[in-house]
């Protein structure tokens, strides 16, 4: 029942799903770190929300929340890569504070034009 709710609300943001695909055709591998229950997590998967991401990380699955450090330095670890390396962007500014206080460059969501503007010229390099 409550994944049928968590279904009947989900709204694609086709702005910002248009420029994940934008960011994947320009060679980017992008990951999810999600707060979330499993019948949110099987609602979206459902709805194929989580298609243009090569990996998912799930905080019911992983058993570690956001902005607990720990869920930060796990996704490194299974992504193989150094904070240096990755790009974080989260609309709560706790989460945002904690993927920085670890050096991975970090941006809080505020809108697709604002993410896409700082993502391209001081993530990319990319006017």
């Amino acid at each position: 029942m409550l994944g049928r709710t968590f279904a009947a609300n989900l709204v694609k943001n086709e702005e910002l799903y248009k420029f994940v695909y934008e960011l994947r055709e320009r060679g980017l591998a992008l990951a999810v770190l999600s707060d979330t229950i499993e019948p949110h997590a099987r609602a979206i998967r459902e709805a194929g929300l989580l298609e243009p991401f090569e990996h998912a990380f799930l905080s019911y699955e992983v058993g570690l929340r956001k902005p607990n450090l720990a869920i930060y330095r796990f996704v490194l670890e299974k992504l193989g890569l150094s904070p240096e390396q990755v790009g974080f962007t989260d609309d709560n500014v706790s989460n945002v504070e904690g993927a920085q206080s670890l050096g991975i460059r970090s941006v809080r969501f505020e809108g697709v034009p604002s993410l896409r503007q700082r993502i391209l010229t001081n993530f990319l390099a990319i006017n």
